[in-house]
């Protein structure tokens, strides 16, 4: 258990960096379009006919979609320097934004599970562990219940993100928006950010399964 524990962590570490240097690799190259992640965003309004916020933020690595008030979110550079990287970025987040308008079902189902998951992951944890404390099998399986929503979470995330990157390079071809050339460095962004998910779904995994097993030791004593 301890030498899978350091693959994952491992594995984590890795896929934090490697995101970090495809994207700062291509930010340097400017995309054929000329496009920031901006001007994508709006170029999506008018070409889907859809009302789309854009807002504009600092955070690292903040880029984000959200399906409840139907707005996209980028960092300052992806926003506003068009690099292979803000077009890839931003393409990525307009798929989130397909998916909601062609009600993709699991999008709706990862939104459903978000709503929970934070507090079962929080509620989860302390459960577990004042289960163990006290040996209590009933409070620990109650909080091995709880912790399982953000499994769960981290499970359909996976195809979720997965998905929006199809749809963001289909797009983008459809359209014209990046050249044959092109079409590599971008799947390089998208994939290098897929797998900090699969990182993520690692871990949840990890932890269920290190958590099941004290939690089934306390049934075996009762």
């Amino acid at each position: 258990m301890i030498l899978v524990y350091i693959i994952l962590t491992i594995f984590v570490i890795w896929a934090q960096i490697n995101v970090v240097s495809v994207m700062r690799k291509y930010k340097r190259v400017v995309n054929s379009s000329h496009m920031t992640g901006a001007d994508l965003v709006n170029w999506f309004n008018k070409e889907y006919g859809t009302d789309i916020k854009l807002k504009v933020g600092n955070s690292f690595l903040g880029d984000y979609y959200d399906p409840r008030k139907d707005h996209i979110n980028l960092t300052n550079d992806i926003a506003t320097i068009p690099s292979l990287t803000s077009i890839a970025v931003a393409a990525h987040e307009l798929g989130h934004a397909l998916q909601k308008h062609t009600g993709a079902l699991l999008l709706k189902l990862r939104s459903f599970i978000a709503s929970f998951s934070a507090v079962g992951s929080y509620l989860g944890y302390t459960l577990i562990f004042l289960g163990l404390i006290f040996e209590s099998y009933g409070l620990a399986l109650l909080g091995l219940m709880l912790f399982s929503l953000m499994v769960a979470f981290a499970f359909i995330t996976l195809p979720v993100e997965i998905d929006a990157s199809k749809r963001a390079i289909a797009m983008l071809k459809k359209h014209g928006l990046i050249t044959h050339a092109e079409e590599g460095p971008v799947k390089d962004i998208l994939t290098a950010a897929a797998l900090t998910y699969v990182a993520a779904l690692g871990v949840a995994l990890f932890d269920f399964l290190r958590f099941l097993y004290l939690v089934l030791g306390l049934r075996n004593r009762d």
